[in-house]
């Protein structure tokens, strides 16, 4: 079973604690995911799946503190692993993989710290850039061979798209003139035919740039402007502030808001 975890710790040495994301196969101590971010968000859980499924395929099991929160219900992490990837959430694991999970994760408290000394890393991007890297080095000292040689991952088929999957979504509903809103911005499907009072699936991200799913099809959407008149926002940067407000926002003060409350779109 795969154990998720989230770390805070002055991992940067700048007196502020920064979150260090954590996917690992409990039974063998194999670290599969690791991301750094300077809050709880979306954007770590999805880059430690990422590295997870790229590497080694889709785990079947998946244990999580506080995994009714963050990924029960209709949250988009829960739609990402559980609808989508197809991950089994275990909320309850036993006290053998609670000690097992417990020694990871102190391990790799008291050997990243090191590590980054030794390179006198710590700038944030380029430690993401090189922990596969640490990766190797953390899991050759701390992993084991399985007991059992069954594999515990699903291939990721080469019919899906990863970025995909993993993309977080929000439905809405197109206007008369098929567009629909998003924030503070205003989009439309490109689209041959009408797609006027069409419910859609809005998804971005730095993989995918914006897309609309509509009767299990992607278009391609285009941005018009933004809702405040007054406010000039030129297409290009529109993706970037979307994925910041989103995807880096913590997740306690994410929660708190709208965004995801499918009743602020228009019908």
């Amino acid at each position: 079973m795969m154990g998720i975890a989230v770390i805070f710790h002055d991992w940067l040495g700048s007196g502020t604690p920064c979150a260090l994301y954590g996917l690992a196969d409990n039974a063998t101590r194999q670290v599969t995911g690791l991301y750094l971010c300077h809050d709880e968000c979306i954007k770590g859980y999805i880059e430690v799946l990422r590295q997870t499924v790229t590497n080694h395929g889709i785990p079947l099991g998946l244990h999580a503190e506080n995994s009714e929160t963050l990924f029960g219900g209709d949250s988009p992490l829960g739609a990402i692993i559980g609808d989508r990837l197809g991950i089994d959430l275990i909320a309850a694991p036993d006290a053998q993989h609670l000690k097992r999970v417990g020694y990871l994760w102190k391990a790799l408290r008291n050997h990243f710290p090191r590590w980054l000394r030794i390179l006198s890393i710590s700038d944030m991007g380029r430690i993401n850039r090189e922990l596969h890297h640490y990766m190797a080095v953390f899991n050759e000292r701390f992993a084991k061979e399985p007991q059992s040689p069954e594999s515990y991952f699903v291939p990721l088929g080469v019919q899906h798209d990863l970025d995909l999957l993993l993309s977080v979504r929000h439905e809405t509903v197109t206007d008369a003139m098929g567009r629909f809103f998003f924030n503070e911005f205003v989009f439309s499907v490109d689209s041959e035919q009408p797609f006027a009072h069409k419910r859609i699936e809005f998804l971005f991200g730095e993989g995918v740039g914006f897309l609309a799913c509509c009767d299990g099809k992607y278009h391609k959407v285009s941005f018009h402007e933004s809702k405040h008149k007054d406010r000039i926002v030129r297409p290009s940067t529109v993706l970037k502030t979307l994925v910041r407000e989103i995807y880096y926002t913590k997740l306690d003060k994410l929660w708190e808001t709208t965004v995801f409350n499918k009743e602020i779109f228009p019908h």
